[in-house]
């Protein structure tokens, strides 16, 4: 029997790291391999696409512009020809449309394309945060407007639905997009060999968390169409919440604008993958501090930690829609049920609230 022919697209790190789960732990063996991965993941990782090629046995790496916003003429194009659509997005015109199976984590226009490119391959997902286990990403993506252009120029994206799934935890899965989800860990517990390869790329480095308790993982608000000068108000009270609080690491975003530059906390701005660094510096007795972030989980999804985890949705209830938080309700519901101890998870809905809490666990 032949190596099967196969490509698997990475917008994100997080994405990345889960794709090369897949291949660490079997389940797209005796393939040949096509990596299509964002540009500005290759260029920031100089020794990712020779790792790739050389330890992973990777066919090719292919890269594509997965994160500027769509052209008049890609928004249009996008449409009704995927081929065209895809080439705007890469570099190379090197693009092999005869794959026997696809491998995403969500249904972008750039994965729908060439899923429509690629007529009787099989589609398989793999996990892309928190959404990949609640949500029906297809819907979440895609207005009905949407679905009936596709639809229109003879591409469906019921096509686009997955046949299986796979997930880093598979007890915290709620997802019915398809009928199969299966376990594939990003990082398997005691894999020493394969965690001192990933850190030959992404070049982790863990010194900063180390005898810190408190996390505050930042996002960049300014990017919600929302946004406003109240929103700014309540951002600053609740820095002035966390900014005082002892043994505390400010875990930057890289779209965050903010000036962090106070002696009394630590500033990460690039000490490497936030999920290998859980690893070692994330216990059960840490703190995270999000609006809401995936990376709030990931010491339970994939190391099956179970740290103090505060959401501050609540508190920008006027930057969010109502949707936005009945999604993280929702999340926050299926988290309550596999942690120990619920009393750990804390959803505040005031500054007083917030404060409150810190007051007596720290």
């Amino acid at each position: 029997m032949g190596k099967r022919k196969i490509c698997i697209i990475c917008d994100t790190e997080y994405q990345l790291l889960n794709a090369l789960g897949l291949i660490n732990n079997g389940f797209v063996k005796n393939s040949y391999i096509d990596f299509y991965i964002d540009e500005k993941i290759i260029d920031r990782y100089e020794k990712l696409v020779n790792e790739l090629e050389m330890f992973w046995k990777v066919n090719q790496v292919i890269a594509f512009d997965a994160r500027s916003a769509d052209s008049m003429l890609q928004k249009i194009t996008k449409f009704f020809s995927p081929t065209l659509y895809i080439k705007s997005r890469m570099k190379s015109s090197n693009i092999f449309c005869e794959y026997e199976e696809i491998y995403i984590a969500v249904p972008t226009h750039f994965s729908v394309s060439l899923i429509f490119m690629n007529k009787n391959a099989a589609i398989y997902y793999y996990e892309d945060g928190t959404a990949s286990y609640t949500e029906n990403l297809v819907n979440l993506i895609y207005s009905m407007l949407s679905k009936v252009i596709y639809r229109f120029f003879g591409n469906d994206l019921s096509r686009v639905y997955p046949q299986l799934m796979y997930v880093n935890n598979l007890d915290f899965c709620t997802n019915c997009m398809c009928k199969e989800v299966r376990q594939s860990r990003m990082i398997k517990s005691g894999d020493n060999e394969y965690v001192n390869r990933l850190n030959v790329i992404f070049k982790t480095n863990t010194e900063l968390y180390m005898n810190k308790r408190i996390m505050y993982l930042t996002q960049p608000l300014w990017q919600y169409n929302t946004y406003s000068s109240s929103i700014k108000r309540i951002d600053e009270q609740i820095k002035q919440s966390i900014l005082n609080l002892e043994n505390l690491v400010i875990r930057k975003h890289p779209a965050d604008k903010c000036i962090y530059d106070d002696v009394k906390y630590v500033v990460d701005t690039d000490s490497g993958l936030w999920e290998l660094i859980c690893e070692d510096a994330i216990t059960n007795d840490s703190i995270l501090i999000a609006l809401y972030s995936t990376a709030q989980l990931v010491p339970y999804i994939l190391y099956s930690k179970m740290p103090y985890i505060v959401f501050l949705y609540y508190l920008y209830s006027d930057l969010l829609s109502k949707n936005d938080i009945d999604n993280y309700d929702e999340t926050v519901k299926v988290l309550k049920q596999k942690y120990t101890d619920v009393s750990k998870i804390v959803v505040v809905k005031t500054i007083t609230e917030l404060e409150d809490f810190l007051s007596k666990i720290v």
